[in-house]
């Protein structure tokens, strides 16, 4: 009689272990933990638009995403991987470097490692482009300038596994930078300056998010500054550390180490600045240009700031995530400020240069991107072949 009892416990307790996950999944009768992947979750496909050979692909994926208790069995998963196993759970993503570093994969470890260097080819192509892009900003009485961003091993490689070597000393990034000033294009690269910078006490990148922290785009800030000025020394004087108060606190997430459920981040600091004379830098609200359909974050798409200063000069900005710390301390040097973030596309945009009118056109270009010049040659003239039809070009620079 015992040995039935159990038995029929046993089946009802499997019964209740199969069913209880999809009728969660349902119904959310009991909450998971939240999701930190960094990403789009996948969205319930709808019927009406999914032609039977993609729906079921496309309810795969969403079931995949959305099963129930998911994110609190990757939580334990991770856990046990990070600190029994002592490795990366998902190494496709995030790599575990010494000291709780994290840093990203994909194209940026492929940057660090000196992989897939460009060809002369490839390098004739982007240099093309870059002065098919002066030259339509120069037509409409702006400047161009094109900046590149450091990723994370650039300036800390000092952290990583043993077991990453480079496989070239010169990357892709050097070998853009070098065949660009080579041929008398101008060109920043941020790098240098930070790993100059960086000191235990100062570090300028987060140990669990692939972006520099406030006191790297501060110091990149100091660099672009200073070279606006030497072209236009209406851009006012270089803010120094001394018009700051810096505050910090303890960071507790980052992209990368949300991606591996670390809940109390990777023991940094959060490094605030704070004007300490009045700061006249508005945000302006009126944004009118639409961003991508498929972009992820609309609300970044464009900002826009006014210092109240009718004398001062327009930049224009194109951007990706790195950029908006940066644009904090720019936006105190012009008048107008507009900074775009097109889905790290880095496109010339020339409908929103010609509606805006700015004395400076500024590309921040993540180096893990420098390649989009290739990708964008062609569809950039596409695009200004547009605008002459339309007649748009023509239209007086005042």
């Amino acid at each position: 009689m015992k040995k039935k009892s159990r038995n029929i416990t046993f089946i009802g307790a499997l019964c209740v272990l199969f069913i209880l996950p999809g009728w969660n999944l349902f119904f959310h009768g009991f909450p998971d933990m939240s999701a930190n992947e960094n990403r789009k979750l996948a969205a319930f496909p709808d019927i009406r638009k999914n032609v039977p050979d993609s729906f079921a692909p496309a309810f795969d994926s969403w079931v995949n995403d959305h099963f129930s208790f998911r994110n609190l069995l990757l939580n334990n998963k991770m856990y046990f991987d990070i600190h029994v196993l002592q490795q990366s759970p998902i190494p496709s993503y995030v790599i575990i470097g010494k000291d709780n570093w994290l840093y990203n994969t994909g194209h940026e470890i492929e940057v660090y490692r000196g992989v897939n260097r460009f060809t002369e080819t490839e390098l004739q192509s982007m240099l093309e482009e870059m002065r098919y892009r002066q030259k339509f900003i120069e037509s409409h009485r702006a400047k161009m300038y094109y900046a590149i961003t450091p990723v994370k091993y650039s300036v800390y490689p000092e952290y990583l596994p043993l077991n990453l070597k480079q496989v070239n000393s010169e990357s892709r990034t050097d070998q853009f930078a070098n065949y660009m000033k080579g041929k008398g294009m101008h060109v920043l690269d941020f790098r240098k300056a930070l790993i100059l910078a960086k000191s235990d006490t100062f570090p300028v990148f987060y140990k669990g998010d692939n972006h520099w922290n406030y006191n790297g785009a501060f110091m990149a800030y100091q660099l672009l500054i200073d070279s606006l000025q030497k072209d236009f020394p209406a851009v006012g004087k270089m803010l120094k550390f001394s018009d700051y108060s810096i505050s910090r606190k303890p960071r507790l997430s980052g992209n990368l180490s949300k991606m591996l459920f670390l809940a109390n981040g990777c023991g940094e600091l959060e490094y605030t600045y704070t004007r300490k004379s009045h700061n006249h830098t508005k945000v302006d609200t009126n944004e009118i240009y639409k961003p991508p359909a498929s972009f992820n974050y609309p609300a970044s798409y464009e900002e826009r700031y006014s210092n109240g200063d009718p004398r001062s000069l327009k930049i224009l900005i194109i951007r990706d995530s790195f950029g908006y710390y940066i644009t904090q301390f720019l936006k105190e040097h012009f008048r107008e400020t507009v900074s775009i973030f097109d889905a790290w596309e880095y496109k010339l945009n020339p409908e929103i240069i010609e509606k805006e009118k700015p004395d400076i056109v500024l590309f921040l270009v993540l180096e893990s991107f420098t390649d989009s010049m290739l990708d964008y040659q062609a569809r950039g003239k596409s695009e200004l072949k547009l605008l002459r039809s339309s007649g748009v070009e023509n239209q007086s620079h005042n």
